[in-house]
């Protein structure tokens, strides 16, 4: 009966393991698509100045 027991416990201890594994998985993925819109935010930002900037001036808006 103990073997069982402990057999049971060291399942549940794993199961907990891999979700914590998972659980770290999908924090970092989260942290990477965070720091991706944050750059897809700033360059927007430098477009919309660029943009701005050219309008202020007679030439031609230069998109990089």
């Amino acid at each position: 009966m103990v073997s069982i027991f402990l057999c049971y416990l060291l399942f549940m201890l794993s199961a907990l393991l891999m979700l914590g594994s998972v659980i770290t998985i999908f924090s970092t993925i989260l942290a990477e698509i965070d720091m991706l819109e944050n750059v897809e935010i700033g360059e927007q930002k430098r477009r919309n100045e660029a943009y701005e900037a050219a309008k202020k001036k007679k030439g031609i808006y230069d998109d990089k």
